[in-house]
């Protein structure tokens, strides 16, 4: 999903690349776009665009995180830049599975603004579901396995309580879900993609990917709504106060210190 280079692109990538063609293909007004990245890590929430282990805490009920960094950006190029430094900071480890497997969820989120109508679109990659027996891991990476598999679990128990409208869903029985209540209710549109592998030796995961896919189909949402700003967050945005922070240039991005971690 993060993976891929300019020519060669991953989802995220493409997804972005095609928003910034349809506002430039768009002659209706000026929009405003900004972006945030982080990693859930053990139910710890890390700021990926800044340096240093950034901890966030507080979700508050809309998805919103205070504190997290949130950074307008004007190009395709300036976006593919930050995600670089992003996914360099993402933690991954090795498993008898896989050499650079992601220990954490990511969320990339990118906000859209025109005339006061605002829109998010939340690109979540989720850690694969492992089983000890096969990755083979012990200590601290057992304790990321057992993280991983918990959220994915309570990820599961939503999607069931959705599909099957239940008056309450367990939205915060962990950081994933709580972070994604907000895009995954009745105001939002959801897509998701299961990845299978075809080797004989990984059927059974490949069957319970596919179980997990199968219900989450069946979830049925609603229809979307229109999410407008009040006259007050627009007279902010005009005059600064709700503004957010001027993404850094090309060569800001490239003097950060990279960590080892690499990403799938």
């Amino acid at each position: 999903m993060w993976g891929g280079s300019k020519n060669e692109p991953g989802i995220n990538t493409r997804i972005i690349q095609d928003i910034f063609k349809a506002i430039g293909e768009d002659k209706r007004g000026e929009f405003s776009l900004s972006l945030s990245v982080l990693e859930i890590y053990r139910e710890d929430i890390k700021d990926l665009l800044v340096e240093g282990k950034t901890k966030l805490k507080t979700i508050k009920a809309c998805g919103d995180i205070p504190g997290l960094t949130e950074l307008a950006v004007s190009s395709y190029e300036e976006v593919l830049d930050l995600l670089q430094y992003a996914a360099s900071r993402r933690t991954t480890r090795a498993t008898a599975m896989n050499e650079h497997s992601s220990r954490s969820h990511s969320v990339v989120t990118v906000k859209l603004t025109r005339r006061g109508v605002s829109s998010k679109l939340q690109l979540v990659d989720l850690a694969g579901s492992e089983r000890v027996k096969r990755s083979e891991v012990t200590g601290e990476q057992l304790k990321e396995l057992a993280s991983i598999n918990k959220s994915l679990s309570a990820l599961g128990d939503c999607i069931a309580a959705l599909s099957v409208k239940a008056k309450h869903v367990p939205f915060r029985n962990s950081r994933l879900t709580q972070l994604l209540s907000d895009s995954m209710s009745n105001k939002a549109k959801v897509l998701m993609i299961c990845c299978a592998a075809p080797e004989p030796e990984n059927v059974k995961e490949s069957k319970n990917t596919l179980r997990w896919a199968q219900r989450s189909a069946a979830c049925e949402l609603g229809m979307a709504r229109r999410n407008s700003l009040s006259e007050s967050q627009l007279q902010e945005n005009k005059s600064g106060k709700g503004a957010t922070k001027a993404a850094p240039t090309k060569s800001q991005v490239s003097r950060r210190p990279l960590s080892a971690a690499r990403v799938n």
